[in-house]
């Protein structure tokens, strides 16, 4: 309707349009905002209709009526309290009287904090503390003074979630600093980064660094003191409660105490597993017992390139017996080998499937095209039948009532419901892409590739110092692999994985994807 038109419309009419006025028109947003700022003057300076359009369908833009209410409205705090339910910037647009007076202002308050940040009152602490406890949030809104204030800062830490960033430099104490860490999520930054730069003592006090890694784990723990990684009681028990704390430990207090406290931690916030391996020293990597406790951790691949040969070859020599090699590697490959056997099975009929529904789709769409032929020719014949009637032509009126007939005899009856064939084939396209993810879990899943390399070439040269070269086939089928221990890798142990990428399908991967 136009805006004339709502001027036009009774206020009974009026008000049942702003209650349910919303939506999208031509890419423009109407709202109740659209059409109250438009009325005429008497109309906007009706409190009813005012109302409606403040409190109508609750959108971002209701409140904004405010603005276009008349200046007696603006002075009213039941239209007031009503804007600011909606959206708090709508508080600027009431009447100064109202943002100037102190107990009208906490009113406002006390329904969205936030609005302080438009109010005309000098400093009130009540008032302050009611808009934090209201929505902690709107501390970031208020001025210095109030900024600073302790019991303010305290319960808009209690009440927000991203006061800290507006906490004045050298106001944070030890106590606001254990809240924040609880309470506060900044945008954009890391809570360690915002807080340490409010205070130095921040991240040299033990019980706060403490905190902020069982809280919020070792990417905010990284900030700690320097002087705090050489305290030996601390770090072990950082190490305790947290595996990734070992990578901040002084390498001076290394040792194989701290290094099993660590790997022994039930938890880890650190999804680098590798780097955690990497803050283990050379030395201790020798030990059996880290050596066990790494691999229980993380994956064998993650364990190779840092621990020594020879102590990895040792550990796999007791967890694996040579002669249970070949076994070990069968088996593991007839699963993998079934799972992708029927992958591959389910993925060629749903390839099946979707040529069918494809060739429904072309056949039903040539159907359409020669029905709609029909029905032209139908109406052809038809419109010159009437014109030889009209001219009295009844001997091409005769021969075109043949051809009439025998077009509606070609009529095939009612026809059967037609299937949804664009469902179907969205279907099928669907379970391909199932299908594909799940072929990357397969690869996945599969017998680690790494691990099957080092543990042939182990037991190849076990075999070898023992003197049992010429009974160790362990599973290995080509000729090369068996004369070179070196070359052993997953081609020798799934070959069909490695056939020209027309035979292995959807599930072909390039060899040297798959190269250390």
């Amino acid at each position: 309707m136009s805006k004339k038109g709502h001027n036009e419309q009774s206020k009974e009419e009026l008000i049942e349009t702003l209650k349910t006025t919303r939506g999208w028109s031509s890419g423009v947003w109407h709202g109740t905002a659209d059409i109250f700022r438009y009325l005429t003057e008497e109309k906007r300076d009706d409190k009813d209709i005012a109302l409606a359009a403040i409190t109508g369908p609750l959108d971002a833009q209701s409140g904004y009526s405010l603005s276009a209410a008349s200046q007696r409205l603006k002075n009213d705090m039941d239209v007031v309290k009503a804007a600011v339910e909606n959206t708090w910037e709508s508080f600027k647009c009431a009447s100064k009287e109202i943002r100037e007076n102190r107990d009208q202002v906490l009113q406002i308050v006390k329904i969205n904090g936030f609005a302080i940040a438009h109010a005309l009152i000098p400093f009130d602490k009540e008032v302050y503390l009611a808009a934090v406890n209201q929505n902690g949030d709107s501390f970031t809104r208020m001025p210095e003074e109030a900024r600073r204030d302790r019991d303010i800062i305290l319960t808009a830490l209690k009440n927000g979630s991203k006061a800290l960033s507006s906490i004045p430099e050298g106001v944070v104490d030890k106590e606001m600093a254990m809240l924040s860490i609880e309470t506060q999520h900044p945008q954009g930054w890391s809570l360690m980064y915002i807080l340490s730069k409010k205070g130095d003592f921040i991240c040299k006090d033990e019980e706060i660094m403490l905190a902020v890694l069982k809280d919020r784990g070792i990417a905010d723990f990284k900030y700690i003191d320097k002087d705090l990684c050489k305290k030996r009681d601390l770090m072990l028990k950082a190490c305790s409660m947290d595996k990734a704390a070992l990578m901040v430990v002084d390498e001076s207090l290394k040792d194989l105490e701290m290094v099993l406290t660590a790997l022994a931690a039930k938890k880890s916030t650190d999804n680098h597993r590798r780097d955690l391996i990497r803050a283990i020293p050379s030395n201790l990597k020798e030990n059996p017992e880290v050596l066990a406790l790494a691999l229980e951790y993380t994956e064998p691949d993650d364990v190779f390139s840092q621990f020594s040969k020879e102590q990895f070859s040792k550990y796999v020599l007791e967890k694996y017996p040579i002669k249970e090699f070949e076994n070990v590697i069968k088996a593991g490959s007839k699963k993998f080998r079934e799972a992708v056997r029927a992958l591959q099975e389910r993925h060629a009929e749903n390839a099946a499937g979707l040529r069918t529904a494809e060739a429904l789709k072309s056949k039903m769409e040539s159907a359409a095209a020669q029905k709609q032929a029909e029905e032209k020719k139908l109406a052809d014949l038809t419109q010159q039948f009437n014109e030889a009637k009209k001219a009295k032509d009844w001997s091409k009126a005769k021969k075109l009532k043949s051809e009439l007939d025998a077009c509606k005899g070609k009529d095939g009856g009612d026809e059967e419901s037609a299937p949804d064939v664009e469902k179907m084939i969205s279907d099928i396209r669907t379970t391909e892409w199932r299908l594909d993810s799940e072929a990357d879990q397969l690869r996945n899943d599969s017998l680690d590739i790494y691990f099957i390399r080092y543990l042939g070439q182990i037991y190849k040269e076990e075999a070898d110092r023992l003197g049992e070269a010429d009974d160790f086939d362990g599973a290995m089928e080509h000729e090369e692999a068996s004369e070179n221990a070196q070359k052993l890798d997953v081609k020798e142990l799934y070959p069909e994985r490695w056939e020209d990428e027309k035979l292995w399908g959807p599930f072909w991967m390039d060899p040297d994807e798959m190269e250390m």
